[in-house]
């Protein structure tokens, strides 16, 4: 999705787009937290 947006290869569903965004940003967040507990274990272990 991010290429077709960026390079404009064709014009994106915008309605499945912002259907798509709630979903994509709680997963964001949780590959947030779960490398931040990678980053926290690995530095803390030194």
């Amino acid at each position: 999705m991010r290429n077709v947006v960026i390079h404009e290869y064709e014009r994106p569903d915008l309605e499945r787009l912002a259907a798509a965004m709630p979903g994509a940003l709680a997963d964001y967040r949780e590959y947030v937290v779960q490398v931040a507990r990678v980053v926290v274990a690995t530095t803390s272990a030194d």
